[in-house]
């Protein structure tokens, strides 16, 4: 033999597969939306519902929270105002969202911390509490003069509402979750 020309590779029988194959692109997409099915046939109804109503919340923290309105030299002046604007509203926001990661980190995660379902319904009943004491404080009172003064008024506009609504929601369902027996 030649010292220029090599020897080819013995090949693999036939009823083996080759030693390192390269997967293509369509056995990858195949392979990924397997994982992905797997995760999603883990997480129950349950968990969706406290992962969606959180964000919800989100979502909804910047619709308008407090609606003002100001009677001025013969025309009426309104204004809205977001969850953020307000103490209780950030508040709760944030709590409600960190109860919906709980969840989340507890299903996707398959994380068997048993302190997470106790997190996620503290976070929620807490941020729930913080939603309806939301209710009855209103933003803006330290301007009490001006309040009077114009005849500002401060109602609670449809976001409020939504909010306490997904924390209720939330509430309940993480009570299920922390009850329920782990399977």
């Amino acid at each position: 033999m030649s010292p220029s020309r090599k020897t080819p590779a013995p090949e693999p029988p036939p009823d083996q597969a080759p030693a390192n194959p390269i997967p293509s692109l369509s056995d990858r997409v195949n392979q990924t939306a397997a994982m992905a099915n797997a995760v999603v046939d883990r997480v129950k109804q349950p968990a969706w519902i406290i992962i969606g109503a959180g964000f919800l919340a989100l979502v909804v923290s910047f619709l308008p929270w407090y609606r003002t309105s100001a009677d001025f030299a013969g025309s009426t002046i309104t204004d809205s105002h977001s969850a953020w604007y307000g103490f209780f509203g950030l508040l709760g926001t944030l709590l409600l969202v960190t109860a919906a990661g709980a969840t989340a980190w507890r299903v996707f995660l398959g994380s068997k911390q048993p302190l997470l379902p106790l997190a996620a319904l503290v976070s929620a009943g807490v941020g729930c509490g913080c939603v309806f004491l939301g209710l009855f404080v209103k933003p803006f009172t330290g301007l009490s003069l001006y309040i009077q003064l114009y005849g500002i008024q401060i109602r609670h506009s449809f976001g409020n509402w939504i909010s306490l609504v997904c924390a209720l929601a939330m509430v309940f369902i993480a009570y299920r979750l922390y009850t329920q027996p782990a399977k």
